[in-house]
Protein backbone atom coordinates (compact mmCIF):
# COMPACT_ATOMS: atom_id res chain seq x y z
CA UNK A 1 0.00 0.00 0.00
CA UNK A 2 1.65 3.58 -0.80
CA UNK A 3 1.04 5.64 2.08
CA UNK A 4 3.04 9.35 1.57
CA UNK A 5 4.47 11.66 4.24
CA UNK A 6 2.22 14.12 5.94
CA UNK A 7 0.85 16.29 3.95
CA UNK A 8 1.66 15.31 0.48
CA UNK A 9 -0.97 13.97 -1.76
CA UNK A 10 0.16 10.08 -4.17
CA UNK A 11 1.76 11.83 -7.10
CA UNK A 12 2.58 8.85 -8.03
CA UNK A 13 -0.67 7.18 -7.84
CA UNK A 14 -1.88 4.69 -10.63
CA UNK A 15 -4.06 6.00 -13.02
CA UNK A 16 -7.72 4.99 -13.93
CA UNK A 17 -7.54 1.75 -15.71
CA UNK A 18 -10.28 2.39 -18.04
CA UNK A 19 -11.42 5.26 -19.84
CA UNK A 20 -11.58 8.93 -18.17
CA UNK A 21 -14.43 9.66 -16.63
CA UNK A 22 -15.53 12.61 -14.34
CA UNK A 23 -15.13 11.68 -10.74
CA UNK A 24 -11.59 12.12 -8.81
CA UNK A 25 -10.86 9.82 -5.55
CA UNK A 26 -8.96 10.71 -2.45
CA UNK A 27 -8.79 8.23 0.41
CA UNK A 28 -7.69 9.97 3.60
CA UNK A 29 -6.80 6.81 5.49
CA UNK A 30 -5.37 6.68 9.22
CA UNK A 31 -4.43 2.86 9.04
CA UNK A 32 -1.08 0.99 10.07
CA UNK A 33 0.40 -1.72 11.51
CA UNK A 34 -1.49 -4.58 10.72
CA UNK A 35 -4.45 -2.77 9.54
CA UNK A 36 -2.08 -1.78 6.35
CA UNK A 37 -2.74 -4.16 3.00
CA UNK A 38 -6.14 -4.04 1.48
CA UNK A 39 -6.36 -1.79 -1.41
CA UNK A 40 -9.47 -3.63 -3.10
CA UNK A 41 -11.77 -0.94 -2.78
CA UNK A 42 -9.39 1.31 -4.23
CA UNK A 43 -8.15 -0.68 -6.99
CA UNK A 44 -12.04 -1.45 -7.78
CA UNK A 45 -12.83 1.76 -7.89
CA UNK A 46 -9.56 2.91 -10.62
CA UNK A 47 -10.83 0.42 -12.92
CA UNK A 48 -14.08 2.11 -13.19
CA UNK A 49 -14.88 3.75 -16.16
CA UNK A 50 -16.47 7.13 -14.41
CA UNK A 51 -13.53 7.22 -12.03
CA UNK A 52 -10.77 9.37 -13.60
CA UNK A 53 -8.24 9.67 -10.60
CA UNK A 54 -7.64 7.26 -7.25
CA UNK A 55 -4.72 8.94 -4.67
CA UNK A 56 -4.32 8.22 -1.35
CA UNK A 57 -3.92 10.61 1.51
CA UNK A 58 -2.13 8.97 5.08
CA UNK A 59 -4.48 10.93 7.46
CA UNK A 60 -2.31 9.08 10.42
CA UNK A 61 0.27 11.15 9.85
CA UNK A 62 -0.90 14.43 8.86
CA UNK A 63 -4.08 16.11 7.96
CA UNK A 64 -4.99 17.31 4.35
CA UNK A 65 -5.89 21.00 3.85
CA UNK A 66 -8.84 21.98 2.58
CA UNK A 67 -7.04 23.04 -0.68
CA UNK A 68 -5.68 19.54 -0.68
CA UNK A 69 -8.92 17.90 -0.30
CA UNK A 70 -11.15 20.20 -2.56
CA UNK A 71 -9.61 19.18 -6.26
CA UNK A 72 -11.37 16.02 -5.41
CA UNK A 73 -14.92 15.09 -6.14
CA UNK A 74 -15.29 12.80 -3.81
CA UNK A 75 -13.01 11.78 -0.35
CA UNK A 76 -13.60 8.39 1.39
CA UNK A 77 -12.05 7.99 5.17
CA UNK A 78 -11.73 5.83 7.67
CA UNK A 79 -9.34 4.98 10.37
CA UNK A 80 -8.11 1.54 11.43
CA UNK A 81 -5.34 0.04 14.03
CA UNK A 82 -3.64 4.07 14.00
CA UNK A 83 -5.83 6.95 15.02
CA UNK A 84 -6.24 10.44 12.66
CA UNK A 85 -3.62 12.77 13.15
CA UNK A 86 -5.86 15.33 14.33
CA UNK A 87 -9.60 14.00 14.74
CA UNK A 88 -10.72 17.71 15.10
CA UNK A 89 -8.67 19.22 12.13
CA UNK A 90 -9.78 16.76 9.45
CA UNK A 91 -13.87 16.91 10.49
CA UNK A 92 -13.20 20.91 10.43
CA UNK A 93 -11.40 20.32 7.05
CA UNK A 94 -13.94 17.70 5.79
CA UNK A 95 -17.12 20.11 6.77
CA UNK A 96 -15.54 22.70 5.21
CA UNK A 97 -14.84 20.41 1.88
CA UNK A 98 -18.66 19.23 2.02
CA UNK A 99 -19.71 22.95 1.99
CA UNK A 100 -17.87 23.84 -1.44
CA UNK A 101 -19.90 20.44 -2.63
CA UNK A 102 -17.65 17.61 -2.77
CA UNK A 103 -19.00 14.29 -1.06
CA UNK A 104 -17.24 12.73 1.84
CA UNK A 105 -18.16 8.76 2.60
CA UNK A 106 -17.42 7.27 5.69
CA UNK A 107 -16.01 3.55 6.56
CA UNK A 108 -15.28 2.66 10.08
CA UNK A 109 -13.98 3.42 11.85
CA UNK A 110 -14.36 6.60 12.08
CA UNK A 111 -17.94 5.99 12.94
CA UNK A 112 -16.82 4.25 16.25
CA UNK A 113 -16.55 6.32 19.66
CA UNK A 114 -13.02 5.27 20.56
CA UNK A 115 -10.43 8.12 20.72
CA UNK A 116 -8.71 9.77 17.84
CA UNK A 117 -10.48 7.08 15.84
CA UNK A 118 -13.49 8.94 15.34
CA UNK A 119 -13.95 11.95 12.92
CA UNK A 120 -14.74 14.54 14.95
CA UNK A 121 -14.36 18.65 15.01
CA UNK A 122 -17.43 20.10 13.24
CA UNK A 123 -18.19 17.34 11.64
CA UNK A 124 -19.53 16.10 14.36
CA UNK A 125 -20.28 19.01 16.05
CA UNK A 126 -22.11 20.48 12.87
CA UNK A 127 -24.26 17.57 12.47
CA UNK A 128 -22.59 16.94 9.06
CA UNK A 129 -22.13 12.87 10.13
CA UNK A 130 -24.44 10.52 9.25
CA UNK A 131 -24.46 8.17 12.29
CA UNK A 132 -23.65 9.24 15.57
CA UNK A 133 -20.66 7.38 16.82
CA UNK A 134 -21.13 3.95 18.68
CA UNK A 135 -18.86 0.84 20.13
CA UNK A 136 -17.29 -1.57 18.30
CA UNK A 137 -19.66 -4.11 16.92
CA UNK A 138 -17.12 -6.64 14.99
CA UNK A 139 -19.91 -9.28 14.41
CA UNK A 140 -20.71 -10.68 11.05
CA UNK A 141 -23.26 -9.38 8.36
CA UNK A 142 -24.77 -9.24 5.29
CA UNK A 143 -27.31 -7.02 3.58
CA UNK A 144 -30.55 -6.95 5.39
CA UNK A 145 -33.64 -4.48 5.15
CA UNK A 146 -32.80 -2.11 2.70
CA UNK A 147 -34.31 1.21 0.27
CA UNK A 148 -34.29 -1.08 -3.54
CA UNK A 149 -35.22 2.41 -4.65
CA UNK A 150 -32.69 4.19 -3.67
CA UNK A 151 -30.04 5.89 -6.30
CA UNK A 152 -27.28 4.74 -3.40
CA UNK A 153 -27.85 1.19 -3.89
CA UNK A 154 -28.38 1.57 -7.86
CA UNK A 155 -25.85 -2.24 -8.81
CA UNK A 156 -25.83 -3.42 -5.65
CA UNK A 157 -27.03 -6.40 -5.28
CA UNK A 158 -24.27 -8.02 -2.34
CA UNK A 159 -23.00 -6.48 0.69
CA UNK A 160 -21.00 -8.38 3.36
CA UNK A 161 -18.73 -7.06 6.47
CA UNK A 162 -17.43 -9.74 8.67
CA UNK A 163 -15.95 -8.75 11.78
CA UNK A 164 -15.75 -5.25 11.26
CA UNK A 165 -18.09 -2.81 11.81
CA UNK A 166 -19.32 -0.50 14.50
CA UNK A 167 -22.93 0.13 16.76
CA UNK A 168 -23.52 3.61 15.54
CA UNK A 169 -27.15 5.60 15.65
CA UNK A 170 -28.48 7.11 12.85
CA UNK A 171 -28.01 11.01 13.26
CA UNK A 172 -31.15 13.47 13.22
CA UNK A 173 -31.62 14.54 9.83
CA UNK A 174 -30.40 11.33 8.44
CA UNK A 175 -31.67 8.90 5.81
CA UNK A 176 -31.11 5.13 6.72
CA UNK A 177 -30.65 3.35 3.32
CA UNK A 178 -29.70 -0.43 5.03
CA UNK A 179 -29.36 -2.06 7.95
CA UNK A 180 -27.69 -5.29 8.20
CA UNK A 181 -29.39 -8.82 8.39
CA UNK A 182 -28.76 -8.00 12.49
CA UNK A 183 -30.95 -4.67 12.38
CA UNK A 184 -27.16 -2.92 13.14
CA UNK A 185 -27.15 0.23 10.82
CA UNK A 186 -25.35 -0.37 7.75
CA UNK A 187 -25.84 2.67 5.31
CA UNK A 188 -27.13 6.46 5.77
CA UNK A 189 -26.78 10.00 4.19
CA UNK A 190 -27.26 13.03 5.25
CA UNK A 191 -26.03 16.13 3.37
CA UNK A 192 -23.33 15.86 1.51
CA UNK A 193 -21.99 12.74 3.64
CA UNK A 194 -22.70 8.98 3.44
CA UNK A 195 -21.57 6.57 6.24
CA UNK A 196 -21.20 2.79 5.57
CA UNK A 197 -20.78 0.51 8.53
CA UNK A 198 -18.39 -1.51 7.32
CA UNK A 199 -14.13 -1.92 7.54
CA UNK A 200 -12.87 -1.93 4.13
CA UNK A 201 -9.01 -1.88 4.65
CA UNK A 202 -7.79 -4.40 6.42
CA UNK A 203 -6.81 -7.92 5.17
CA UNK A 204 -8.01 -9.54 8.42
CA UNK A 205 -11.23 -7.88 8.07
CA UNK A 206 -13.66 -9.96 5.24
CA UNK A 207 -15.29 -8.17 3.16
CA UNK A 208 -17.11 -8.75 0.02
CA UNK A 209 -19.66 -7.46 -2.59
CA UNK A 210 -20.87 -4.33 -4.42
CA UNK A 211 -18.80 -1.60 -2.29
CA UNK A 212 -16.98 0.18 -4.68
CA UNK A 213 -20.72 0.49 -6.66
CA UNK A 214 -21.75 2.25 -3.66
CA UNK A 215 -19.46 4.47 -2.73
CA UNK A 216 -19.29 5.58 -6.88
CA UNK A 217 -23.23 6.03 -6.20
CA UNK A 218 -22.66 8.17 -3.55
CA UNK A 219 -20.53 10.44 -5.95
CA UNK A 220 -23.35 10.68 -8.75
CA UNK A 221 -26.14 11.53 -6.40
CA UNK A 222 -24.45 13.80 -3.88
CA UNK A 223 -21.43 15.87 -5.83
CA UNK A 224 -22.34 19.01 -6.41
CA UNK A 225 -19.60 20.16 -9.11
CA UNK A 226 -20.91 21.72 -12.91
CA UNK A 227 -18.59 19.66 -15.58
CA UNK A 228 -14.52 20.53 -16.29
CA UNK A 229 -12.72 20.01 -19.35
CA UNK A 230 -14.91 20.63 -22.03
CA UNK A 231 -13.26 20.16 -25.53
CA UNK A 232 -13.18 20.83 -28.84
CA UNK A 233 -11.81 18.20 -30.52
CA UNK A 234 -12.29 19.16 -34.29
CA UNK A 235 -12.82 22.62 -36.29
CA UNK A 236 -13.67 22.39 -40.14
CA UNK A 237 -13.85 25.93 -41.50
CA UNK A 238 -14.25 26.42 -45.09
CA UNK A 239 -14.19 29.84 -45.72
CA UNK A 240 -15.27 29.03 -49.72
CA UNK A 241 -18.38 27.91 -48.27
CA UNK A 242 -19.10 30.14 -45.43
CA UNK A 243 -18.92 27.03 -43.26
CA UNK A 244 -17.70 26.55 -39.64
CA UNK A 245 -18.25 22.62 -37.58
CA UNK A 246 -17.22 21.67 -35.11
CA UNK A 247 -17.07 18.31 -32.70
CA UNK A 248 -17.11 18.87 -28.95
CA UNK A 249 -17.11 16.34 -25.98
CA UNK A 250 -17.17 16.76 -21.84
CA UNK A 251 -16.10 14.36 -19.38
CA UNK A 252 -18.47 12.42 -17.12
CA UNK A 253 -21.83 12.32 -16.76
CA UNK A 254 -23.67 15.83 -18.07
CA UNK A 255 -26.79 16.68 -19.40
CA UNK A 256 -26.34 18.61 -22.31
CA UNK A 257 -23.83 21.43 -24.12
CA UNK A 258 -24.51 25.40 -24.88
CA UNK A 259 -22.32 27.07 -27.80
CA UNK A 260 -22.19 30.57 -28.46
CA UNK A 261 -20.58 32.00 -31.62
CA UNK A 262 -19.68 36.36 -31.65
CA UNK A 263 -18.20 38.44 -34.61
CA UNK A 264 -17.29 41.91 -33.21
CA UNK A 265 -18.70 44.62 -35.39
CA UNK A 266 -16.27 47.21 -37.07
CA UNK A 267 -16.36 50.68 -35.51
CA UNK A 268 -18.11 49.15 -32.36
CA UNK A 269 -16.50 49.98 -29.22
CA UNK A 270 -17.01 47.65 -26.22
CA UNK A 271 -17.21 44.01 -25.82
CA UNK A 272 -20.62 42.16 -26.22
CA UNK A 273 -20.89 39.16 -23.76
CA UNK A 274 -21.70 35.80 -25.70
CA UNK A 275 -25.04 34.28 -25.67
CA UNK A 276 -25.00 30.73 -25.35
CA UNK A 277 -27.85 28.63 -26.14
CA UNK A 278 -28.12 24.63 -26.22
CA UNK A 279 -26.42 22.23 -29.23
CA UNK A 280 -25.41 19.67 -30.16
CA UNK A 281 -22.23 17.54 -31.16
CA UNK A 282 -21.53 18.42 -34.41
CA UNK A 283 -22.36 22.02 -34.49
CA UNK A 284 -22.61 23.68 -38.03
CA UNK A 285 -22.86 27.30 -38.87
CA UNK A 286 -23.94 28.32 -42.20
CA UNK A 287 -23.70 31.80 -44.58
CA UNK A 288 -21.45 33.32 -42.03
CA UNK A 289 -19.91 36.73 -43.35
CA UNK A 290 -16.55 37.47 -43.75
CA UNK A 291 -14.94 38.27 -40.78
CA UNK A 292 -13.45 36.81 -37.70
CA UNK A 293 -15.08 34.94 -34.78
CA UNK A 294 -15.15 33.34 -31.50
CA UNK A 295 -17.19 29.87 -31.09
CA UNK A 296 -17.55 28.40 -27.42
CA UNK A 297 -19.06 25.49 -25.99
CA UNK A 298 -19.77 24.49 -22.73
CA UNK A 299 -20.92 21.55 -21.15
CA UNK A 300 -24.03 21.32 -18.51
CA UNK A 301 -24.67 19.07 -15.56
CA UNK A 302 -27.58 19.65 -12.59
CA UNK A 303 -25.23 21.68 -11.16
CA UNK A 304 -24.12 24.33 -14.00
CA UNK A 305 -22.35 25.03 -16.46
CA UNK A 306 -18.73 24.38 -17.13
CA UNK A 307 -16.87 27.55 -16.19
CA UNK A 308 -14.01 27.57 -18.59
CA UNK A 309 -15.63 26.70 -22.21
CA UNK A 310 -13.84 25.72 -24.85
CA UNK A 311 -12.99 28.31 -27.12
CA UNK A 312 -11.94 28.53 -30.91
CA UNK A 313 -11.14 31.69 -32.66
CA UNK A 314 -11.01 31.15 -36.54
CA UNK A 315 -11.56 33.90 -39.77
CA UNK A 316 -14.36 33.45 -42.77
Amino acid sequence: MLFLVAGLLAIGAQPAAASPGAFKVLFAKAEDGGCEGDTGLQDQLRAMPQVTKVDVFDASGGTPSVAQLDPYDMVVTMSDCDAYADQDAIGNNLADYADHGGVVVQYSFSIQNNGHYTLAGRWLSGGYAPYVPGANSDTDVTLGEHDTASPLLAGVNSLVSLACNNNPTLAPGATRVAQWNTGLEAIAFKGQAVAVNAGIEDTSCGWGGDFAQLTLNAAKMLDKHPPSGTAISQAKINRKKHTAKFLFSAPGTITGFECALTRPKAKKKGKKSAAFSACGSPKLYKKLRKGKYTFQVRALNANGPDAAPAIKKFKI
